[in-house]
Order: C-alpha cells, then structure tokens, then sequence
C-alpha cells in the first residue's frame, strides 16, 4: 500500500523523473542519508534518469517548484509533522501534480491531512522533546531504506518481491552497528569523547562527500542543541 497503482504504473512506466526528499532539521539530515542510498541503488540498475534530491523544505518551496510536478514523487520526513516550512512545501508541491508521502511519527500531525499518503511510525513516544529526535532519525533511515527497496523493486518488476523482503529483513535485523562498537572497542572511546566535547560550547564539525557524511551533520544539530 505504499503507492497506489496510478503510481506503481508511473514508475514502471519511466513517467517518475524525480523523488525528493525533504524536511528540515535531523528530519533533513535523514532524508540526505535515503536520497544517498537511492542513488546508489539507482546507479546498480542503470537507471540514471530518475534524478534523486535531499532537499531542505525551506528552500524547496522557494526554489525546486515546477508548473507541472507530476513527474515527481515528494518523501516528507516529518517528526510532529507540524512544521510549517515542510507542510508549506508538501502542500505546493502536490497542487503541481507531485505524489507526496509523509514520513512521520506523530499520528494525525497536521502533514498528515495534506499529502497523499502517510506511513506513520509511532516509535517511541508521540512527539520527542527538542530538535535532534534520534529514535525518529533512525526510525526515519531504516524506512527510508525499505522505500527505496520498493522502488527498486517496482523499477526490475519483480513481481513475487522476494529479494524486496530479504534486504529489508537484512536492514532491520542487521548487526553492523554493534559488531562496529566491538570491533573499535567504542565504549572507551564514547566515554573519551563525551569528556572532550562537554568542556566546550562552540564546535567546527567537519566532514567529506563520502556516503554518511550526513551522520556529521546529525551529529553537528545534536551538539548545537
């Protein structure tokens, strides 16, 4: 039920130009992490001419609006889903004619009442106090990620999606995080760490154009906050 099946036509049938992801805050560092991996996937499949964007939805009703959108399918990422600069941007983007889908934990938020479809997570409590919401961060990746398994999955036509539910049981079941903490015995160095940054209150968080460079920009709204 992710996509209706005007939709699933529209990609199976390269009418899908675009997908955009937005949000702001921690909701948009989430969407630069899905829009990564998408690409990449896209790029497996040689399907370079679907175009992939994160884009922070302040800007995006400012400058990433089009006449016709109908070659575009919107992700909202969304905590509340009260923020105005996302609700304003998902709102003109679907009277172009975008596919919108929100993102979003808080059930029957206000971004749920404009798009087309809402995949509501509920991790957690409701609404999480302050900006870096890291359950719905995470929560928000890993959906992210088994979108993007769906689209693929549309675009190869793999009708019985058997691969579909194989990645996606590898992304939710998936030991990396902590086999990593083991690995690099990242305990002592979390607890080094903490010391350091908690003596200071200004930081420069630097980083490259690598995959997860968006962890850095996480990790930069978390100690802003």
């Amino acid at each position: 039920d992710m996509f209706n099946k005007k939709v699933i036509n529209f990609i199976k049938r390269g009418k899908v130009k675009k997908i955009i992801f937005t949000g702001m805050g921690s909701c948009y560092t989430a969407a630069i992490g899905i829009s990564k991996y998408l690409s990449k996937k896209l790029i497996s499949i040689n399907r370079s001419d679907i175009k992939v964007d994160a884009i922070t939805a302040s800007e995006g009703s400012c400058f990433y609006l089009s006449d016709n959108m109908q070659d575009t399918i919107l992700f909202i990422m969304a905590q509340s889903g009260t923020t105005i600069d996302t609700n304003t941007f998902a709102l003109m983007a679907k009277k172009r004619g975008a596919y919108t889908i929100a993102i979003v934990n808080k059930k029957q938020g206000d971004i749920t009442y404009i798009v087309d479809k809402s995949i509501y997570m509920g991790n957690g409590r409701d609404i999480e106090i302050s900006v870096p919401s890291t359950k719905t961060y995470t929560c928000h990746l890993i959906i992210g990620f088994i979108v993007t398994e769906k689209i693929i999955s549309i675009l190869k036509n793999n009708i019985k999606q058997i691969n579909f539910f194989k990645i996606c049981k590898y992304i939710v079941s998936s030991n990396s995080v902590s086999d990593f903490f083991k690995k690099f015995d990242i305990d002592l160095k979390l607890n080094e760490l903490r010391k350091k940054l908690f003596n200071y209150r200004n930081w420069i968080v630097v980083y490259d154009d690598s995959e997860n460079f968006f962890s850095a920009e996480e990790l930069r709204i978390k100690l802003s906050e």
